[in-house]
């Protein structure tokens, strides 16, 4: 680890932020819950627009968060993408692979504490058995009707 010169200006090495430390700040507000259809707590996300930015675009009242994905998963992103944009009715809002990205972490946020693992292919077959049991219900509540 090299030390800043007095003479030189050199600047020492940047830190890295310690595990679980985020470049962006939350802004504190309580996730609130509401009742689903079956009678269980869903959290729904915050999605009015701060004080202040009122008639700013979207993409500027995001926070900016990091991924790193799989390339398969960035190949899908970008497939899925481009055919909800090709298919889709309503071209009002622009669909991009962020908007998909925080469609998943609405699902993972839906699963609440649902959602169980040690570790990301438990995760994934965590969220996966979830979806499966949904889908079921509904298919079982469309046969009754």
């Amino acid at each position: 680890m090299s030390v800043r010169s007095e003479t030189t200006g050199d600047k020492p090495p940047r830190r890295r932020p310690t595990r679980g430390a985020s470049k962006a700040k939350t802004t504190g507000q309580a996730v609130p819950k509401v009742k689903a259809e079956q009678g269980s707590a869903v959290p729904q996300p915050a999605r009015s627009p701060r004080a202040g930015s009122e008639g700013k675009p979207k993409y500027e009242q995001l926070l900016r968060s990091e991924a790193r994905l799989w390339p398969d998963q960035v190949e899908y992103l970008t497939r899925k993408r481009r055919e909800i944009m090709s298919d889709r009715v309503d071209k009002s809002e622009r669909i991009t692979d962020n908007t998909l990205l925080r469609v998943a972490v609405d699902l993972l946020m839906a699963a609440g504490d649902r959602l169980q693992g040690d570790t990301e292919a438990e995760l994934v077959a965590s969220v996966t058995k979830l979806v499966d049991e949904a889908n079921a219900a509904r298919q079982a509540a469309q046969s009754e009707d």
